[in-house]
């Protein structure tokens, strides 16, 4: 197998919550970007993602994903 290197995040907007700061958005890691050795991207995405879950705009019949910088542990 070749040898993958995480380059994002891949998270989807589920929901907000407040706190004594203020509104905040509650996300949900989906899957990620990688990158191989040759330089190509690869989308993984989990299994049990389910698109039709995650809220949207009525008007838009698209689901935007954005992409994250890696947690840094």
């Amino acid at each position: 197998m070749p040898k993958l290197t995480k380059i994002f995040d891949a998270k989807v907007k589920v929901g907000e919550y407040t706190t004594n700061e203020g509104q905040k958005n509650k996300w949900e890691a989906v899957g990620s970007v990688l990158k191989n050795e040759k330089g190509n991207f690869v989308f993984a995405m989990k299994k049990t993602f389910n698109p039709a879950g995650v809220p949207s705009n009525p008007n838009d019949a698209d689901i935007y994903i954005p992409f994250f910088p890696p947690n840094q542990k």
